[in-house]
């Protein structure tokens, strides 16, 4: 979903010390990375001018949430694996966090890019399991996310609905429906209020 992809993107920025101003005026804003790489249609041109259709698998996120095991297999049919789906177990997953002390985190993403450089990621895994990140980084809380405004989510819809509709033609399905629905929406700000 564009507008949740823009959401995200925008609570990255406020986690990793970018200087950025509200939601809606970070929106507004023109020209930004922001809303420009959730107009998937348009970024998909790009691959379309150098790889033909039919080596082009476009796949949707939410239907990974729904069924993971379809999802997979969907992609490894596509890829020409024989392999099947086989779950793995993830015991520990990170929550989102936000940095403690910025040079802290800096300093824990050099190390963590130089261990993975130097063929060490299992390292960086070890230290996602440690004091280290504990260190350097603490769980965002509710009440650390901006609230969403519904005049929000309209103008994302609005910006967003002529490359949905060109993406769903890509696709043979009507993404539209599924984002945008009054539902959708509602989950959106539901999920980002404060209560």
């Amino acid at each position: 979903n564009p507008i949740e992809r823009t959401i995200s993107h925008y609570l990255w920025m406020k986690r990793n010390s970018k200087q950025v101003e509200g939601f809606s005026a970070e929106i507004r804003k023109p020209n930004n990375d922001l809303v420009e790489k959730s107009k998937y249609s348009q970024m998909l041109d790009e691959y379309y001018n150098y790889f033909p259709s039919a080596q082009i698998k476009i796949m949707i996120f939410d239907d990974l949430v729904k069924n993971e095991k379809n999802y997979s297999n969907c992609f490894l049919k596509f890829i020409g694996s024989n392999s099947v789906y086989r779950k793995v177990s993830s015991k520990h997953r990170l929550p989102a966090s936000k940095a403690r002390s910025f040079i802290l985190v800096k300093l824990y993403k050099k190390a963590s890019k130089m261990a993975r450089k130097y063929g060490l990621p299992s390292i960086v895994q070890k230290a996602k399991k440690s004091f280290l990140y504990d260190l350097a980084f603490k769980p965002v809380l509710k009440s650390d996310y901006p609230a969403i405004l519904k005049c929000d989510i309209d103008y994302l819809v609005n910006i967003y609905h002529a490359d949905t509709i060109k993406l769903s033609k890509k696709i043979n399905r009507d993404l539209t429906k599924e984002w945008f629905s009054d539902e959708s929406i509602n989950s959106i700000i539901n999920k980002r209020s404060k209560k």
